[in-house]
Formats: structure tokens, sequence, C-alpha cells
């Protein structure tokens, strides 16, 4: 899923094909691959027990980074705009959210600068 930026994915085919369910996915995707770069592990189970190896390229964690940026900037989509920061705003969790996306970006970020190295 994430070897395959900008292209038709479970993310749409572009930019425009922004969507409620793709920055959920785009969100959980982030969570996984962080907390496995992290830990080692994706929800206390060892990759090493569960054969699990996460790897992804520079062009890959940009895509997922600016689809989060794009959240964080509330950036409208189709419809106007944006479904999921709407939904948040709405809950008692909403700075705790924007807490949990602001270390994603900075934590995909950082994992970018390390493959540029």
């Amino acid at each position: 899923m994430l070897d395959n930026p900008g292209n038709a994915t479970i993310f749409g085919d572009n930019f425009e094909d922004i969507d409620f369910f793709y920055d959920i996915s785009a969100m959980a995707l982030a969570e996984l691959y962080c907390q496995y770069l992290d830990t080692g592990q994706i929800y206390g189970y060892e990759s090493k027990n569960v054969q699990v190896h996460w790897t992804a390229n520079e062009d890959s964690l940009t895509f997922i980074l600016q689809y989060l940026k794009d959240i964080q900037d509330e950036k409208p989509d189709q419809h106007g705009g944006r479904e999921m920061t709407e939904l948040w705003r709405e809950s008692d969790s909403w700075l705790e959210w924007q807490s949990n996306l602001a270390y994603l970006i900075q934590r995909i970020e950082q994992e970018i600068n390390c493959l540029q190295q």
C-alpha cells in the first residue's frame, strides 16, 4: 500500500480524491508504521513472532506525509470540508487527536530524513 504512491491505491488516483475513508486509512497506516518504527511491534505483537516486516520508501512516506499535513491544515475536500477534522473537533478528545496527528507528522518527517542520509 505504501510502495505505490500517487497511483491508484486505497487512497484514490490523486490528492483530489480526498475522502473521509482515505483520511482514516492514511492516519491508521501512519500510526501502525510509527508504532512499528518505535517499538518493533504492532499492538503488542513482536514482528519476529508473527512475520511482520514493514518497509517504505521515501516517495511512499512523502505521500502519506502530505495526506497528514492536508488533514492537519484542514485542506477542504471536494465537498468543501474535511469530515474527519469536523468530527474530531466536536469530540472531547480534539486536543489529544491534534497532538497525535502532530506526532505522526513529526515521526514520518524524521523517518524521511533518515532515509535521505
